[in-house]
């Protein structure tokens, strides 16, 4: 308890511990002490695993501190008092014990991220009560397999989902980035999706000469769209695709959000059950 109070009340403190012998190399260790003010006197706390958010059981509530927005985001009710709080090796689970029965209390927790289409091309139909975010990389062989089944999901629903791409290209795919800022020039032209769909069949062959002969056959004007590879706006897209994905937590491709909610799965019959149930939710 002696650490959970350290941790959410006291002064704020700065101190500098120099740690090593006379002739031995020094490390310095440094602290700092800040106030977390909450609503309720804490019981217990856990952390996730990089650091973002702070789960605090207090007696008869659950808050959910977001660290980096320095708020509680989030109060869950309980309707018993618990002592002890653990967060599962998956980060899906919340575990609850209170020591005087032999029962734990699992909450399951679901972190539906906030992700703005911004400047990114909207395939489909803006008003779609549905959005799907996809990050994906043009030479991810996995990607290749989720654009077509993603495809289906908008020719399923025309009405109610449209799809959103974020730009997330590997470091082990040398034409990725090139590819990503192919699609966005064709998209001055209408043609984001087409450029996708074809780059995606052809992600084993992506080239300078690939990609122009795809653009021709798109009918792409390839002075404007040469014009366009060079614009420096295109990268500002990127660069915001990229904080996209840190917000987002994703560390692979492809990563699949259906309003902002993480795709375990991503079968077309797993993604048209997430789209079911956000239409239920939007509908009386």
């Amino acid at each position: 308890m002696r650490k959970i109070y350290m941790l959410l009340a006291g002064c704020f403190l700065s101190a500098t511990m120099v740690i090593g012998g006379p002739g031995s190399a020094q490390a310095k260790v440094e602290w700092d002490l800040r106030n977390i003010s909450i609503e309720c006197a804490p019981v217990n706390i856990t952390v996730s695993r990089d650091g973002k958010t702070v789960y605090i059981l207090c007696e008869k509530s659950l808050l959910i501190y977001d660290n980096q927005k320095e708020q509680v985001t989030e109060k869950i009710p309980l309707e018993r008092v618990f002592s002890d709080i653990a967060l599962s090796g998956s980060e899906e689970d919340l575990l609850l014990t209170d020591g005087s029965t032999k029962q734990i209390t699992i909450i399951g927790i679901s972190r539906i991220y906030d992700i703005p289409a911004g400047r990114s091309p909207i395939i489909g139909s803006p008003k779609a009560a549905v959005r799907v975010t996809a990050f994906m990389d043009y030479q991810c062989p996995y990607c290749s397999r989720a654009f077509p089944l993603l495809e289906h999901l908008l020719k399923k629903y025309p009405e109610d989902v449209n799809l959103v791409i974020k730009h997330y290209p590997l470091r082990m795919h040398r034409f990725a980035v090139k590819a990503s800022l192919a699609a966005l020039a064709a998209e001055k032209q209408g043609k984001y999706a087409g450029m996708t769909r074809a780059m995606v069949q052809n992600f084993k062959q992506l080239s300078d000469e690939k990609v122009e002969s795809i653009a021709i056959s798109l009918g792409l004007d390839m002075h404007k769209f040469n014009e366009a590879m060079e614009d420096a706006s295109l990268n500002e897209i990127l660069a915001a695709d990229a904080a996209a994905s840190r917000d987002c937590d994703v560390r692979g491709v492809p990563a699949i959000f259906v309003n902002g909610r993480r795709a375990d799965r991503w079968s077309l019959q797993d993604l048209c059950e997430m789209v079911a149930v956000e239409l239920k939710k939007n509908r009386p």
